[in-house]
């Protein structure tokens, strides 16, 4: 089962291009979508903080996508190097799976 986080469809929204918001958001629609809960943010920030003690900085959305998927036992589709970073600093339980 495929699901996302608000900062997720909020990142594909706002970067989409025009001819490809339709079918952007039947994608979204088939996907179940996990609504952010206060202990997410609070780990996130953490998170954050542990990062910062090692002079990583990484942007607030990459924290809370990641600690979603920590929190909640989901794999986490990426190829963004900041993932790794957070598995290997900060949430090394984080399941980080490449795109084909």
């Amino acid at each position: 089962e495929a699901a996302y986080t608000c900062p997720v469809a909020f990142e594909l929204l706002t970067g989409a291009r025009k001819e490809e918001l339709d079918d952007l958001r039947t994608g979204l629609d088939l996907a179940s979508r996990i609504v952010l809960r206060p202990e997410h943010w609070d780990l996130a920030g953490s998170s954050n903080a542990a990062l910062r003690t090692q002079g990583i900085n990484l942007p607030a959305s990459d924290l809370l996508i990641a600690t979603v998927a920590t929190a909640d036992g989901a794999s986490l589709l990426a190829k963004d190097a900041h993932f790794e970073l957070l598995r290997k600093h900060a949430l090394p339980n984080l399941i980080l799976v490449s795109p084909a």
